[in-house]
């Protein structure tokens, strides 16, 4: 994983941009979520991490699926809430 932060203390120092790779800046250490993940276990995730998308894997293979962001999490529980409580009214 990349975080943003990272990307933008170099980007802009022309000297720097042409001497950084990804390897450079990269976090390895971040567990990456599986598409059955506990909703609960991804809020708790962005809640102690800093990273604003966290990579979704496959169980079995490992492959990357994709990113899952903070924001589109939020949307979709903020979404869903919506849609319950508009249930009950």
């Amino acid at each position: 994983m990349i975080h943003l932060n990272q990307i933008r203390r170099v980007i802009y120092e022309k000297e720097v941009r042409q001497l950084v790779i990804v390897e450079d800046i990269a976090v390895e250490n971040v567990d990456p979520l599986r598409l059955d993940t506990d909703l609960s276990v991804v809020i708790t995730c962005f809640a102690q991490l800093e990273y604003g998308e966290l990579p979704v894997v496959d169980a079995e293979s490992r492959k990357v699926l994709g990113l899952l962001r903070r924001q589109d999490l939020l949307a979709a529980y903020n979404a869903r809430l919506a849609t319950m409580q508009a249930g009950k009214a």
